[in-house]
């Protein structure tokens, strides 16, 4: 058994990587907790968006249940259709930066749904203001202000669920000639996926691999040290982002 196994190397989060190296495909999968939405969160995305075709499809695995058992601090971990909004929403916020991912809805549609037609472009993006030592590793809410406007949509097919397996949809026909966003903390788990891809009788698919990213003391980003600052901290909030202090990318 053979497969290509990407690296993306550089990110910079307010915009896609350059992933000349890495052909588009029609079908880009990837996974994870999603809770405290983080840069490693943000790399997964970006990456996944920068690699799907128009019309393409995405299928992001939201670990739920049983996966989550384990995790640190596994009672903070927020529901599953909050986790599911804020992926939602960076998706929306990194296709704004490839146009022919957005299609503009027709005026007609628009009136039957009582919404004016407005011909403006995406917005552009906002500036971060947060500074300091932990700026490398901030909560997405302090700079993805950009949303969808109301005249457009993605014309890619996003599917987001819950995942009880650590293999989801990346061991069925659904995945076949597309790809696999993992981090390099996760790359077993993606050959394992393709050694069940075999075991199943399909055949493997490529892997991009993206940087376990770190803060400024050398720690590594992850949701679970976020939930653990919360739950030290006078008021602990589960309701908002946060920025961080310390965090992986699932």
């Amino acid at each position: 058994m053979s497969y290509t196994v990407h690296i993306v190397e550089e990110f910079d989060v307010e915009q896609l990587p350059t992933l000349k190296h890495i052909p588009m495909t029609s079908t880009v999968c990837l996974g994870g907790s999603f809770d405290r939405i983080h840069r490693g969160h943000l790399l997964l995305i970006a990456t996944a968006i920068a690699c799907v075709r128009p019309c393409g499809k995405l299928l992001i695995g939201i670990a739920d249940g049983p996966l989550l058992t384990k995790k640190l601090y596994t009672g903070m971990v927020r529901d599953y259709a909050y986790r599911a909004n804020d992926v939602r929403s960076i998706v929306e916020s990194y296709a704004c930066l490839r146009p022919e991912l957005l299609e503009l809805i027709k005026e007609d549609e628009l009136s039957s749904r009582g919404v004016s037609q407005v011909s403006k472009p995406p917005p552009s993006r906002k500036s971060s203001s947060l500074s300091g030592p932990y700026a490398a590793s901030y909560s997405a809410d302090s700079y993805f202000k950009r949303t969808l406007p109301s005249n457009y949509r993605l014309n890619i097919d996003v599917k987001a669920f819950s995942i009880y397996d650590p293999y989801g949809p990346s061991i069925t026909e659904a995945l076949t000639d597309g790809l696999l966003v993992v981090s390099t903390e996760t790359l077993i788990g993606g050959h394992m996926v393709n050694i069940e891809r075999q075991r199943l009788g399909l055949r493997p698919i490529q892997l991009v691999v993206v940087p376990l990213l770190r803060d400024d003391l050398g720690e590594k980003v992850s949701s679970g040290r976020l939930r653990e600052e919360e739950s030290l901290s006078e008021t602990p909030d589960v309701d908002a982002f946060v920025p961080l202090t310390h965090g992986d990318s699932r």
